[in-house]
């Protein structure tokens, strides 16, 4: 849905926002149950036009380094089956 939205106008598939889409097509998604097979595609276009304005500004310097934001534990991994670690804590 987003490269056919795309494809309509002069913007990038990338600039499209999928969580818009999404919501649109939930809200969508009962009146399409209900519509006759001769017109759902008068409902897809009419879903095509709400997404129409769903568009994502340009942000410049939005790249992100792909890092693991977790920091290291002082606790020891878990190794063991939890009873052997268990009897060790009672011993």
């Amino acid at each position: 849905m987003m490269l056919n939205r795309a494809d309509n106008s002069e913007v990038e598939a990338l600039r499209v926002s999928l969580q818009g889409i999404r919501q649109q097509f939930n809200h969508f998604r009962p009146e399409f149950l209900h519509l006759a097979p001769s017109e759902r595609q008068r409902g897809y276009q009419a879903l095509l036009s709400a997404v129409r304005e769903l568009i994502i500004p340009f942000r410049a310097n939005r790249s992100e380094p792909r890092v693991v934001k977790r920091r290291p534990k002082p606790f020891p991994h878990f190794r063991e089956p939890c009873s052997v670690l268990k009897a060790k804590l009672v011993a």
